[in-house]
């Protein structure tokens, strides 16, 4: 693909026209769409085209016209198949190449390179020599060329599964001038070699690697004793890491590479002393509590690192101890991530006193002070308060105070991630006291634990009367809260001023919990004032008709512009009251996007509802997806007194040649859905998704979007739409629709006689580049062209 502003709003006959002009009416390249062109098209696209991106392509042979592109400082393949030696040739013609981008290529080898080079001796005469290289180019020599190059600066390169020999050729890094910056990205190992050749770049040119991403390299695997080649590499390498002098290492990614204790120890003594590397990614490896103080201590210490993911590692209880210290000292981490650690905040053998609580109200009211000690008291207060002897009493009792504490007094930290640990309501007490004097936290997730209702209370209490919190982000799905624990928000809702995003999903929530909220936003009203929260996720709740009704309250009293109620049995009766809602508020509200998935509106409820829609100005987003939508009349509470055809009608029609259906009384859901399609000029994205609109329905909609000029992304997957709906989607919308950019018909019962009406269609569209087919029994011959031209590709003549 050549990005080029507005050229995919070119006729494609033109573009192919112009293309024919150039090539003597023969491409040589079937890869993308673009001003191949006279002089006046040459001229446009030196001047103009500065981002050049291939993506799975084979571009093993390069259109010669590229090398014209002098404008261009972008050069990005993805997934390519790619000639190393045509490659350097084009880079060295792109004077102004600033970034060059070789992520997961397939590089020619040297039998491969050479047949090619073969071939175009064979059909070209008089090649300038400059066009066919006969060297064996490797991967190297590609390397050593672009340090001749005068602008490049950045190189990105990413790799699954190098052999051995392509691995070794990456030494050569170290060749190229210090400016230069590479972002390195090796997966997907199967040898833990790798870090040894890491190693010998960073050694040779140290501020060569400015990003680096390991994952699944295996590194920790084994021991040292045993002489495994991971662990002797990640030594050496952990003392390059202390190097305090030209090092541009700022990005480390070892996810995923079976650190043990030992190996986390290793890589510790070198992040202890060193001072470039800001992000650093641990997830998903097997370090336990011993693993884990070695880090702490080093991150005591630290004072370069910003981010860490520790997720899916097992501190335990002194693991767990060593953290919360290092919370205390440590003041440059701004997001912490201890998702799946099991984090003990509490003993099983000692529970928490019973005071916490009132120790956070406390707290929260009291004007705390800190005072500043210096780094080699530090180092050796956590070096002696740390240790694998520590007494099993003062360790029970110990660590739930020390992390509130911790918490409490840092002023670093903006992001912190405890799901997934089972805190229960006991644990959550530090937290929530912690919460009640922190001043920098701004996001909080503490989702699929165990708080229940009272830890909803007392996180509730804490945020909504600490005065100086700035937490804007609270995530508390899959927490056994009920209407109890819900209803303690109103403390939050009335007195902070911070919260914006607020998620309880996939609680046990019910209609109580959403009427005392409610009267909560009420009392804004009366306050005359506007609750600050934009989001609210109520998702997997059963809030039932009862409570849509009171929706509205929250609607009118904030700044909401996404609400989620993904299935919470609101039914037709609560489409109803949902609806009334929005009419009561019409000039007041904020809403952008509204989910209502999965509630079994029906079509009375869904015909209401997109009623009530058509005039409101705000919703860009709308999703009805699992709604029981129909393409006839099936529900009693139907205003229709046609009569609806019988279900041996709809299927005898639904797969065969578009034939018009006279007879059909089509569903009020859809036609109301069809009416809110043409006379709405606001919404942008509606998903209809498994429901059973089918073919009748598709032709209706696709009449519809004939004319929208709003909607750029519709979803009609599993709607047993079939091949008469492809095609009316295909005859309606392709050739007119010059809005829509993506599309999903997935697992309709499309077939080949479908997809060839979209075949014939999409040439005329030039503004879609995403349709979702998949699951549907279509032959590859007609998903090839389709893919092309998604690809902004012509289709072969």
């Amino acid at each position: 693909m050549i990005s080029v502003d507005n050229i995919n709003k070119l006729p494609v006959i033109i573009i192919k026209k112009i293309i024919g002009l150039i090539n003597n009416n023969r491409l040589t390249t079937d890869y993308f769409q673009l001003t191949l062109i006279d002089k006046r098209w040459n001229r446009y696209c030196k001047e103009t085209i500065h981002f050049l991106e291939f993506n799975n392509t084979d571009i093993s042979e390069l259109p010669k016209v590229l090398s014209s592109f002098r404008s261009t400082s972008t050069l990005s393949l993805k997934q390519c198949k790619v000639n190393l030696s045509q490659l350097s040739i084009l880079i060295k013609s792109l004077e102004n190449l600033i970034d060059l981008n070789i992520l997961y290529c397939n590089f020619l080898n040297q039998q491969q390179q050479q047949q090619q080079q073969q071939q175009q001796q064979n059909s070209i005469e008089n090649e300038n020599d400059n066009n066919i290289n006969n060297i064996k180019f490797k991967l190297k020599e590609f390397i050593k060329e672009l340090k001749d190059h005068s602008n490049l600066i950045n190189l990105e390169l990413a790799f699954n599964q190098m052999d051995s020999e392509l691995l070794n050729e990456l030494t050569t890094l170290v060749n190229l001038p210090e400016y230069y910056k590479i972002k390195l990205t090796i997966n997907l190992m199967t040898s833990s070699s790798t870090i040894c050749v890491i190693n010998e770049i960073m050694s040779g040119n140290k501020s060569i690697i400015g990003s680096l991403d390991l994952n699944h390299c295996k590194i920790g695997k084994g021991s040292i004793g045993s002489g495994n080649v991971g662990l002797v590499g990640l030594s050496e390498f952990s003392n390059i890491l202390k190097t305090t002098n030209q090092l541009s290492l700022s990005t480390l990614d070892l996810s995923y590479n079976q650190l043990s204790d030992e190996s986390a120890c290793i890589l510790a003594d070198g992040l202890s002393s060193n001072r470039s590397i800001q992000s650093l990614n641990l997830s998903f490896n097997d370090i336990k509590k011993k693993g884990s103080i070695a880090i702490a201590k080093s991150l005591s210490i630290n004072s370069s690192i910003t981010s860490l993911q520790f997720s899916c590692n097992s501190l335990q209880q002194e693991g767990t101890l060593a953290f919360s210290k290092m919370i205390a000292l440590n003041q440059s981490l701004t997001d912490l991530n201890l998702s799946n650690c099991k984090l003990s905040l509490v003993s099983i053998l000692s529970p928490p006193s019973p005071t916490i609580a009132a120790i956070a109200t406390t707290s929260a009211t009291t004007k705390t002070t800190t005072s500043s000690s210096s780094t080699s008291s530090t180092t050796s207060t956590i070096t002696g308060e740390i240790e694998e002897g520590v007494n099993e009493t003062e360790l029970q009792s110990s660590i739930g105070i020390t992390f509130k504490n911790s918490l409490g007094k840092n002023k670093s930290l903006k992001s912190l991630n405890l799901s997934r640990n089972l805190i229960d309501n006991l644990a959550v007490e530090y937290i929530a006291s912690a919460l009640s004097l922190n001043r920098s936290i701004v996001n909080i997730d503490l989702s699929s634990n165990r708080i229940g209702d009272q830890g909803a209370k007392l996180l509730s209490r804490s945020i909504a009367y600490n005065e100086n919190t700035m937490i804007a982000t609270l995530n508390l799905s899959s927490n056994c809260i009920e209407d109890s624990g819900a209803s303690s928000f109103s403390d939050i809702i009335i007195n902070n001023k911070t919260l914006t995003q607020l998620d309880l999903s996939i609680n046990w929530i019910n209609s109580n919990g959403i009427i005392q909220l409610s009267k909560s936003f009420e009392l804004l009203s009366q306050q005359q004032s506007l609750s600050p929260i934009t989001s609210i996720d109520f998702s997997c709740n059963t809030i039932c008709h009862k409570g849509a009704k009171y929706i509205g309250s929250f609607l009118k009293n904030s700044k909401l512009k996404h609400l989620n109620l993904f299935s919470n049995n609101l039914e037709a009766l609560g489409a109803i009251k949902l609806a009334k809602s929005l009419s009561l508020i019409k000039d007041n509200l904020n809403l952008t996007q509204l989910d209502l998935s999965s509630n079994s509106l029906g079509n009375y409820g869904v015909s209401v509802l997109a009623n009530q829609l058509i005039t409101n100005n705000t919703i860009k987003s709308i999703s009805l997806s699992q709604s029981l939508i129909t393409s006839i009349e099936s529900s009693p509470i139907s205003q229709s007194t046609a009569t609806s055809p019988t279900t041996t009608e709809i299927t005898n029609n639904s797969n065969n040649t578009p034939s018009d259906n006279n007879n059909i009384v089509v569903s009020d859901g859809v036609l109301s859905l069809v009416k809110l399609i043409k006379e709405n000029n606001v919404i942008e994205f509606i998903d209809l998704s498994y429901n059973s609109i089918g073919a009748i329905g598709a032709k209706e909609i696709s009449l519809a979007l004939k004319s929208n000029r709003t909607i750029t992304n519709l979803d009609l997957s599993c709607n047993s739409i079939g091949d008469i709906g492809a095609t009316a989607i295909a005859n309606q919308v392709f050739p007119f629709n010059n809005v829509l950019s993506r599309l999903s018909i997935y697992n309709n019962k499309i077939s080949s006689v479908g997809a060839k009406s979209i075949v014939d269609n999409l040439i005329k569209n030039h503004t879609l580049f995403t349709i979702n087919l998949l699951a549907n029994n279509i032959d590859n011959d007609l998903l090839i062209p389709i893919t092309k031209r998604l690809e902004h590709s012509l289709p072969k003549n």
